[in-house]
C-alpha cells in the first residue's frame, strides 16, 4: 500500500511551537470564531448562525487523539450546543459573563494547568481568558488587539476553517500530522 502524502507544513514562530506543545485543552469562542460573526434572522425572528464543516471535521479529529474540548461564548447558544454535541464537545459554557473565570474553574476542574491550554478566539470578549491561557490563538480577521498578543492567528477566518487550521497547527507542533492522517487512512 502506498503512503499518504502528507500535508505541507507552514513555519510557525517559535513562541508558538513552545506553548503548542504542551496543550491538551482547546478553548473556542462561537461567534466569529466557529461561525463567521453574522447571525442571521428570518421573518420568524429566528436567529440562525453558519457552521463550517471543516471545523467539525478538525473537533472529531482533536477528540479522537484524546484531547479535550470547550466552548466558552457570551451569547445563548442553543443552536451551537445541538453542534457541540454532534462533535462530542463534552464541555458548553452559554451566557457566560467571564469565560476567563469559567475556563479557570473548568481547567481546575479537569486538573490542567493555564499552560496546558489553548483558546481560539476573534474579539475583545476572548482578551481575558486569551490572556491567561499559554496558547492563545486568534482566527484571521479577528480584532487587532487579539491578534498583537496571539501567538498564531490562522489565515482561515472565523467560521471558514480557522479552528480546524488551529488544531492542525498545534498538532504539528506536538508531532502528531501522521497520526492523525492514519486515523483516516
Amino acid at each position: 500500500m502506498a503512503t499518504m502524502p502528507r500535508p505541507a507544513t507552514p513555519e510557525y514562530p517559535k513562541a508558538f511551537l513552545d506553548a503548542a506543545a504542551k496543550v491538551r485543552i482547546l478553548g473556542l469562542d462561537v461567534d466569529g470564531t466557529l461561525t463567521d460573526g453574522g447571525l442571521y434572522i428570518n421573518e420568524d425572528l429566528v436567529e440562525t448562525r453558519r457552521f463550517c464543516v471543516r471545523d467539525g471535521q478538525g473537533i472529531a479529529l482533536w477528540h479522537r487523539l484524546g484531547y479535550t474540548t470547550a466552548i466558552v461564548t457570551a451569547r445563548p447558544m442553543r443552536g451551537a450546543i445541538k453542534r457541540a454535541r454532534e462533535l462530542g464537545v463534552a464541555h458548553l459554557f452559554d451566557s457566560v459573563e467571564d469565560k476567563r473565570r469559567t475556563f479557570l474553574e473548568l481547567l481546575k476542574t479537569l486538573g490542567l494547568t493555564p499552560e496546558q491550554a489553548a483558546f481560539v478566539g476573534d474579539d475583545l470578549s476572548d482578551m481575558r481568558v486569551m490572556h491567561t491561557v499559554g496558547c492563545p490563538i486568534a482566527v484571521g480577521d479577528a480584532d487587532s488587539t487579539i491578534k498583537a498578543f496571539s501567538l498564531y492567528t490562522t489565515t482561515a477566518p472565523g467560521g471558514h476553517g480557522a479552528v480546524r487550521e488551529a488544531i492542525w497547527a498545534i498538532l504539528s507542533s506536538q508531532n502528531k500530522i501522521d497520526q492523525a492522517v492514519a486515523l483516516y487512512t
